[in-house]
């Protein structure tokens, strides 16, 4: 089991789930495979945000599909856009739905990136708390 190298995030999804603390790599993995077969039996797209033990949020990433979103709070204190969303090789099209806490998100598919793609860079983010280079971002 590997320990993440910051505090443990907060793993939040549905507003009527509370959130549940993660300190592993193992254990967000296993929170990840649960809300994704939830998701897929149900026939959803879903929204799962990592908070920082400050309670800000820092990275979001979807369930329910085998191409999804990643977004990321900029590193760069200051930026004007304060977002960066993952950016993936599918062409303009029509959006998706994503279902966050009580809205609804329409994303484009250029921001879509394969699922093993996006638990890599929430893996990576655990330890680093960085926007992970293992995607494009926009």
């Amino acid at each position: 089991m590997t320990q993440i190298t910051h505090e443990p995030v907060s793993v939040a999804w549905r507003p009527d789930r509370p959130p549940v603390e993660v300190g592993t790599v193992d254990g967000l993995d296993s929170l990840l495979d649960a809300y994704d077969e939830e998701a897929r039996s149900g026939g959803e797209r879903w929204l799962v945000h990592l908070v920082a033990g400050d309670g800000q949020l820092r990275l979001w990433l979807g369930v329910g599909a085998e191409l999804v979103p990643v977004g990321i709070e900029d590193d760069h204190a200051g930026a004007e856009v304060p977002w960066s969303l993952s950016a993936g090789d599918l062409p303009e099209g029509e959006g998706t739905w994503w279902a966050d806490d009580n809205t609804e998100s329409e994303l484009s598919p250029t921001s879509l990136v394969p699922m093993a793609d996006a638990r890599e860079a929430a893996r990576r983010w655990l330890h680093t708390r960085r926007s992970p280079d293992n995607v494009r971002w926009m």
